[in-house]
């Protein structure tokens, strides 16, 4: 995930049950920080087996490179993969694909340029925590302080995933992986957030 509070952070997070762990936390660069702040950058997360890898793409078609990873084992079965934020951000375009399993339900795309016709994300998106809205060129995300979708029927364990962002002052936005769901209450909890 990337977190905007005085400065700019690449953080992998685990959710177990509810409790949120930062597994790495690494400021950006200047230069990431910047493409992150115009809407520019893409980050990329990819989980296989143990290892959590967060990368970033700081300028639309610029090579992406690490940024944080971890080794964690608290989660291995599969799960769903999607994307969550806080409020009212952007996300421009999604990707995930099975790594390197070919035979799993994925891969699948969108680039938010489709809304369904109540102007919310394509049906294959759902929404676990708060909502997301799709203008025809951006997934927007509501008022609500957490906002969590994930692709319906996309479990996998191995994964990588890259989204389109776009984050200001005291937001964050990333990537979910391994999505369990809820174990003893609400949704946004038994994931991977990178």
């Amino acid at each position: 995930s990337i977190g905007a509070a005085s400065g700019l952070d690449a953080v992998i997070y685990k959710n177990i049950n509810g409790a949120w762990t930062a597994l790495d936390t690494e400021a950006l660069s200047s230069s990431d920080a910047q493409g992150v702040s115009n809407g520019t950058a893409t980050l990329t997360f990819q989980v296989v087996q143990d290892s959590l890898k967060l990368f970033l793409a700081p300028t639309t078609g610029s090579s992406s490179h690490l940024v944080a990873f971890a080794n964690d084992n608290s989660i291995t079965q599969a799960g769903e993969v999607g994307i969550r934020a806080w409020a009212n951000t952007t996300f421009t375009s999604f990707t995930a694909n099975s790594t390197p399993a070919p035979t799993q339900s994925l891969p699948v795309s969108d680039n938010f340029s489709t809304p369904s016709s109540n102007g919310q994300l394509q049906s294959f998106w759902v929404s676990q925590a708060g909502n997301f809205t799709d203008n025809g060129s951006a997934a927007v995300t509501s008022s609500q302080l957490v906002n969590l979708a994930v692709v319906n029927g996309s479990s996998a364990a191995d994964v990588t995933e890259s989204v389109g962002i776009k984050v200001g002052q005291n937001q964050q936005v990333g990537l979910v992986a391994r999505y369990q769901g809820a174990a003893a209450g609400g949704m946004d909890q038994n994931m991977y957030f990178g």
